[in-house]
């Protein structure tokens, strides 16, 4: 059988010699003689003209060749011969065999394997865009502060409900120092304002014990008053079918993204709230609120749900890419596109330029889904379940990874 080769398109008549003009050529030595070839990294043959052939008879022969050699375009040619020529370039020295082609130009390639040997190409199996580099160029972008995206939301509230006022909650003594930091730090950055006027609605401050005393409200009675936006929700099954195939992966959080949405003034006083240093309103959209997480999906899908390998749920992005260009090309407009409408992106968060990573409670991979192994580990060290809803949190952990255990339905039977 012939040997396949393939190389450059060279099997055109046209006198026109377009190749004199390439600027990827190299001088070879070939004792003494100069053997000028054009870098061709696509060819995985070596190829000389006739002419060319010849004029080296002096320093070997034109011997039988069966190989046949494919253009990009598809036309095979055989060959007329093979001439191996001992050539020198720089300090490397090697012999090379060239396949010889009956051909009315005066084409000579130098192909891929040859271009490596004599050091005239590099063969990179991975790049990647460094998190310092990304970080340092969107650094307005990607870091601690709290950004605020176009646009004022008004939560829709059913009038017949009947509004409540809470009295302030006591705070306890070991972080009530660290509540009050928090608040007057929300002040400053302008995600709360103090209250002094009369409103009709009062929620209940809830603390979260943390390294900065996170506060929140309860709007638990103020949920029954809100009026949802019953806008979809995109869930990770959603993401499957678009990253199939890619190989290079980012993951991006928006900065306590519920805070990058303002609300609008009336709005802003449903949201009052008490505490043991006065009543405060939010500015921006709250956690907890029914409609939050809707709105927030809403609008990061507004902004950027058009883009190419980008998938959004809630405040978390996806950008996908099957090469690393396609990848660094989306990662960039999300980031131009997020500095456009100034949301600030979670430095802590960003996981760049990944064969894998950790999504939505899932690995993703190029060959598909993966459970995380935080999962793994939580569902094999989970304690043998002791009461009905126990089991019940165990029958809920397992239902999240059932796409991974085959037959669960039977193996979760007797539970």
């Amino acid at each position: 059988m012939f040997d396949q080769c393939t190389v450059h398109d060279v099997f055109t008549t046209d006198t026109d010699d377009s190749h004199e003009d390439c600027e990827w050529k190299v001088a070879l030595d070939v004792t003494g003689k100069k053997l000028t070839v054009e870098i061709d990294s696509g060819a995985r043959c070596n190829v000389v003209s006739k002419n060319t052939a010849e004029a080296f008879q002096s320093v070997s022969a034109i011997q039988q060749s069966d190989a046949i050699i494919n253009g990009v375009s598809g036309k095979p040619m055989k060959a007329f011969g093979k001439i191996n020529l001992p050539c020198a370039y720089k300090n490397i020295k090697r012999d090379v065999e060239f396949q010889v082609l009956d051909i009315r130009r005066n084409v000579n390639l130098l192909g891929r394997d040859e271009c490596t040997r004599f050091g005239l190409i590099a063969r990179i199996n991975s790049v990647q865009l460094t998190t310092d580099d990304i970080l340092s160029e969107y650094s307005d972008v990607v870091g601690d502060e709290i950004g605020c995206i176009p646009g004022n939301y008004e939560i829709k509230i059913d009038e017949t409900v009947q509004p409540v006022v809470q009295a302030p909650r006591p705070v306890p003594a070991a972080i009530r120092n660290q509540v009050e930091k928090e608040l007057n730090n929300l002040q400053k950055c302008g995600i709360i304002a103090s209250v002094t006027e009369p409103t009709a609605w009062v929620n209940s401050l809830v603390c979260v014990r943390k390294k900065n005393g996170r506060v929140s409200i309860d709007p638990t009675d103020l949920n029954k008053a809100v009026q949802r936006e019953h806008y979809p929700m995109n869930g990770i099954d959603d993401v499957v079918t678009g990253v199939h195939g890619s190989k290079y992966f980012s993951t991006v959080d928006a900065n306590k993204g519920y805070y990058q949405i303002r609300l609008t003034e009336r709005s802003s006083y449903l949201t009052t709230f008490n505490t043991p240093f006065g009543r405060f309103r939010y500015l921006r959209l709250p956690m907890g609120l029914k409609c939050a997480g809707e709105v927030f999906q809403r609008e990061m899908v507004n902004h950027f749900g058009s883009l190419d390998g980008v998938e959004v749920v809630v405040d978390d992005m996806l950008i996908y890419g099957k090469i690393l260009e396609e990848h660094n090309a989306r990662l960039r407009k999300v980031l131009d596109k997020a500095r456009t409408i100034n949301l600030k992106l979670n430095k802590g968060k960003c996981v760049l330029t990944q064969p894998e990573v950790d999504y939505v409670g899932h690995r993703v991979t190029g060959e598909g889904l993966k459970p995380t192994e935080k999962r793994i580990e939580a569902i094999v060290h989970m304690k043998d379940p002791e009461n009905h809803s126990e089991l019940e949190t165990i029958l809920g952990m397992l239902a999240y990874v059932s796409k991974f255990i085959p037959n669960l339905s039977e193996l979760n039977a007797p539970l």
